[in-house]
């Protein structure tokens, strides 16, 4: 604990040097050495119960941190012996980082500490410090989410807004043989899982939008981007939904 919060000091301290010694360190930094120190050190937001906190996610060779500009004293030390494992998902530039042992955030236990990260930039980051040599997956520019190596065949990617009574949330819509997932890159709370079976309903009105209706819980209306869901991608979709309602017989 003790390392913890000196490290956290030190880099909260960081962000407060003085303008002329701020100059003198910056003329002193070479090209490459600016550059290196902006690729460890990214703007993200961390989505916790209390609401998303814009930050800093700082790495070093052995720990992530997230640096707390609001409130430094509760910044997250991650120690890479602590992370289980960590979900990337490039095109909305998210990572999810499944924690051994959960940790403590504005007196909140986090199991999973999740991250929007303001560029792409970020997601490499983290993704070459947890997996040295490995590229993160690539970004579409079509609006749809590039589909992650290792993700069953089959499955459909798409960048999506969930609307709200009140306002909306964005992230990723992911349609596998046998579940729908919608993960939200700026709200956590928003994330849903659904097996096909458990779906009542799901109706398509044009290609930009997706309505889905499960037996229990809130219907999802999501708003789609980039290219959208096209009539082939609707029926496949549909088909896995009946085909779950089907006696096992009969599939």
């Amino acid at each position: 604990m003790k390392t913890q919060l000196f490290l956290i000091g030190l880099l909260a301290g960081a962000c407060a040097v003085l303008p002329a010694q701020a100059a003198q360190n910056q003329a002193a930094q070479t090209q490459s050495e600016r550059e290196l120190a902006r690729s460890h050190d990214q703007p993200a937001t961390l989505s916790s119960p209390s609401g998303n906190v814009p930050g800093r996610l700082i790495i070093t060779r052995d720990d992530l941190v997230f640096l707390d500009p609001q409130q430094p004293q509760n910044s997250i030390v991650i120690p890479k012996g602590d992370v289980n494992t960590i979900d990337f998902n490039s095109s909305a530039r998210t990572v999810q980082v499944r924690l051994k042992h959960p940790v403590t955030y504005r007196a909140t236990e986090l199991s999973n500490v999740s991250l929007h990260m303001a560029r792409p930039a970020g997601v490499q980051m983290v993704t070459t410090w947890w997996r040295p040599g490995i590229a993160p997956p690539p970004v579409r520019t079509d609006g749809q989410a590039a589909r992650p190596a290792g993700t069953p065949a089959g499955t459909m990617m798409f960048q999506a807004k969930h609307k709200h009574k009140v306002g909306s949330d964005t992230g990723t819509l992911t349609i596998t043989p046998t579940q729908i997932m919608y993960t939200s890159a700026t709200d956590a709370k928003a994330n849903r899982r659904w097996s096909m079976a458990d779906i009542k309903e799901v109706r398509r009105d044009d290609p930009y939008s997706l309505k889905i209706v499960p037996y229990s819980g809130d219907t999802y209306n999501l708003e789609l981007t980039g290219s959208g869901m096209g009539a082939d991608q609707y029926k496949t979709l549909t088909d896995r939904v009946a085909m779950a309602h089907l006696p096992p017989a009969a599939r």
